[in-house]
């Protein structure tokens, strides 16, 4: 089979769906099919890796804006590819992808990866309401249009049929535990740590004040980097937390991985995520971890010892009492790391993520063009 993907970032950019995309690549190569990436960043040595003329988002220069959003090359390029499928992941550069498969008759499906209308806030430009307003009338407009529409979770689901969409159907993401090291956990001290967007959607501030609320002998580590960093760093020196928050900025795969094993809990704050890929890494690597209510991966976990916690981060000082209870009871902590690891491995592998992948294809390309032939 033939596939095309269009995203706004891909690997190396350090964002969920650029590593997404890199591991579903990858898997589905392996299976012999042949995969495409339209990208507005990544590795352009990468094969089957196309990237566009683009200059930095200025108020977030990990991502980029095309000079075009219909780059004629790429246009015509898709046009004689013959692709089989035509997938987006991003509504933008993705208009590239829905223009095509419009052309060419092929099966167009999307994934809703990130409510960026929720992620507003973090971005300081003019207008912002109303351009992000109709952005996302345009998203639902692209969304509709499409014979599928993959959601992450039961939550994001139901949300985009609040506006009106009736082709959605709940899919998982992953973590691939081919990419986590096997490292020795260390056991002493005790550090809750967080990794991702350091943004206003992403509730990166709330780390602060629950930390406040914690026994003096836990520590946080803050990965990651965006719009709110210096802020933070301002915050934590003027309020003396130098040495109970570390903010390491942005770190590799491998300084990843090895803070989430050595992390007593892992924190997400955050009201906006569609999933929360960091999350399920940090309970696939057994680190249970801190979650709003609500959070989309709770309905895989359901019950009291699961891994996952669910807490309301706008009371820190009851999540820094939780935060407390399971300091002083390791035991109790240790059960909800085994836990967490064993229920992930069984129910998020990228195998039968990418095995269920390739079904939805089939089907759809059987449903639209049944006299086409897939390998």
């Amino acid at each position: 089979m033939k596939i095309a993907y269009f995203t706004a970032t891909y690997y190396p950019t350090p964002d969920g769906v650029s590593y997404y995309l890199r591991d579903v690549k990858s898997e589905l190569e392996q299976l012999g099919h042949e995969v495409h990436v339209f990208s507005l960043n990544g590795d352009k040595s990468e094969k089957n890796v196309h990237i566009p003329l683009t200059f930095p988002l200025p108020m977030y220069k990990q991502y980029s804006i095309p000079f075009n959003m219909i780059p004629a090359r790429l246009y015509n390029y898709v046009l004689k590819s013959e692709f089989d499928i035509i997938h987006i992941h991003d509504p933008f550069f993705g208009t590239l992808g829905y223009r095509a498969a419009r052309k060419t008759k092929a099966p167009i499906i999307a994934t809703f990866h990130t409510d960026f209308v929720k992620m507003k806030d973090t971005l300081r430009m003019p207008l912002k309401d109303l351009l992000f307003g109709l952005a996302w009338k345009y998203n639902i407009f692209e969304y509709k249009r499409c014979d599928l529409v993959l959601a992450p979770s039961g939550y994001s689901k139901e949300y985009l049929e609040g506006f009106g969409l009736k082709n959605v159907k709940e899919f998982p993401l992953f973590v691939n535990k081919k990419n986590i090291p096997e490292i020795n956990r260390k056991t002493d001290g005790f550090n809750v740590l967080y990794v991702g967007r350091l943004t206003k959607d992403k509730g990166v501030m709330k780390i602060l004040d629950v930390a406040k609320a914690t026994s003096p002998e836990v520590r946080f580590t803050i990965a990651g980097t965006g719009p709110y960093e210096d802020e933070m760093r301002k915050r934590i020196k003027s309020e003396g937390m130098d040495e109970k928050i570390e903010l390491l900025g942005y770190i590799t795969d491998e300084e990843k991985y090895k803070r989430i094993f050595l992390a007593s809990l892992f924190i997400s704050p955050s009201l906006t995520d569609t999933f929360g890929i960091s999350v399920l890494e940090a309970l696939m690597s057994g680190t249970p971890a801190l979650v709003q209510n609500g959070f989309p991966l709770s309905k895989y976990y359901n019950g009291a010892d699961t891994g996952i916690l669910e807490v309301d981060f706008l009371k820190p000082e009851e999540v820094g009492e939780r935060i407390n209870s399971l300091l002083s009871n390791r035991e109790q902590l240790q059960k909800l790391a085994n836990n967490a690891a064993k229920l992930s491995e069984q129910n998020f592998s990228i195998e039968s993520h990418c095995k269920n992948l390739i079904d939805i294809y089939e089907n759809l390309l059987e449903k639209k063009c049944p006299t086409r032939s897939s390998p």
